[in-house]
């Protein structure tokens, strides 16, 4: 679901005030990476989905052409603090802004969906099966990893808060190509 600041289901003001975990365990509000230039945000379901992971690996490496056009690429897990650097390290994101909101705030103010049936139905579980085709690989869960119902999506934010972009996944490996959304 594609949409524009126009008819975003965001809620700006309260995700600005939301506070993410970065793998070092210093918090971080939301509202300062969009304070100076645009933030393209990758909420991610947890950090061992295949599709989050494919998604990630996708994006980081397409990252120079964001950021040529001055924005900064965020990851939003959900997980453990601690399941950031091994992400990072088994992604090859070395440089990433990598963050998690295990209590899920960022989520809900951003307005994406959670739920079993969304997150393990039969779309999700054929887009599973041609991720692994393609050679990705999930990591084992554990509540560690994070929430394994929620669902992400992606949100481009510009200086002052004006969201110019969001997509809202509705399964498991449900997300636009990089192109798709930049800033």
């Amino acid at each position: 679901m594609a949409s524009t600041s126009s008819n975003t289901v965001c809620d700006i003001s309260r995700l600005s005030q939301v506070f993410v975990t970065g793998e070092d365990q210093n918090k971080f509000k939301l509202g300062t990476f969009w304070q100076k230039a645009p933030a393209i945000l990758i909420f991610l379901r947890h950090f061992a989905c295949i599709a989050c992971r494919a998604h990630a690996k996708d994006v980081w490496a397409n990252r120079d052409k964001y950021e040529k056009a001055g924005a900064q690429i965020y990851f939003i897990g959900n997980g453990s603090p601690t399941m950031i650097k091994v992400f990072k390290e088994d992604l090859g994101l070395e440089g990433a802004w990598v963050f998690t909101d295990p209590n899920l705030e960022s989520f809900h103010a951003a307005g994406f969906k959670r739920g079993f049936f969304s997150a393990y139905g039969f779309k999700s579980l054929s887009s599973i099966r041609k991720l692994k085709e393609q050679g990705h690989v999930a990591k084992r869960w554990s509540p560690e990893q994070g929430d394994a119902t929620q669902l992400g999506g992606i949100l481009v934010v510009k200086p002052g808060g004006k969201v110019t972009y969001q997509y809202i996944s509705e399964y498991q490996g449900d997300v636009e190509e990089p192109q798709d959304y930049s800033p």
